[in-house]
């Protein structure tokens, strides 16, 4: 009886979980959007943020525990400056999708001290082939200011691409891509991947990071970042 009650407790607390990381797609997305819309401050350190899912936080229990929320807070607990997040992250959104609906939002803001990137996985779930996010990239960073600009590479995960790569050689790929145009790449993979598999990193669809997840990808982000915001 015991063993039963717990396997149903189990059971009703992943569901639980699960039915959180859907709900937050839409509850995640109208708060960046309401934020996004707001005057900046002239004395905060303003942070644009681009790219999918995991820029919005998704799977985290609250979007507080993004990894852009947890990194804002480190950089401003080191600057003593307030820190201003503009999120035009979309969740799903694949590299195509970013240039299309992201980089024109991005034209639009008036001031910015950096600029985060993070997309790729739909490129590999949606069957997109390397060379056009490699390409979708390389239009991408021409538009951006090397000298604000951090970009993530993949982070471990299962689905390969239709030719049979993984994230980890999407990553590889994307390195000389980074080099040519100058900016910095937050080493998400090598700071997730020795916790692969360890289910307390992954939120209630076991997919999306949770906020132990997201600190890793703080962690991966936090020194290009600082790099960046210790010139503005």
């Amino acid at each position: 009886m015991i063993i039963a009650l717990a396997v149903v407790t189990l059971i009703l607390l992943l569901i639980v979980r699960a039915g959180h990381t859907l709900y937050s797609v839409g509850s995640f997305t109208n708060a960046w959007q309401k934020e996004s819309v707001l005057s900046l401050d002239d004395q905060a350190l303003v942070i644009v943020a681009m790219g999918d899912s995991t820029v919005q936080g998704v799977g985290s229990l609250k979007r507080s525990d993004s990894f852009i929320s947890q990194v804002a807070k480190r950089v401003s607990a080191q600057t003593g400056k307030t820190v201003q997040i503009v999120n035009l992250s979309v969740s799903g959104a694949d590299s195509g999708q970013l240039l299309e609906s992201q980089l024109p939002k991005f034209k639009n803001v008036k001031r910015f001290d950096a600029i985060v990137v993070a997309v790729g996985p739909n490129d590999i779930t949606h069957k997109k082939s390397l060379e056009s996010f490699l390409v979708n990239y390389e239009t991408l960073l021409k538009q951006l200011p090397a000298d604000k600009t951090v970009i993530a590479n993949l982070p471990p995960m299962g689905p390969e691409d239709i030719n049979g790569k993984n994230s980890y050689e999407w990553g590889q790929a994307l390195k000389p891509v980074a080099e040519k145009y100058n900016v910095a790449v937050a080493l998400v993979f090598e700071k997730v991947n020795p916790r692969a598999n360890d289910f307390r990193i992954y939120g209630g669809d076991f997919y999306h990071p949770s906020k132990a997840g997201y600190k890793l990808w703080a962690d991966a982000f936090e020194e290009p970042l600082q790099k960046i915001l210790n010139k503005s």
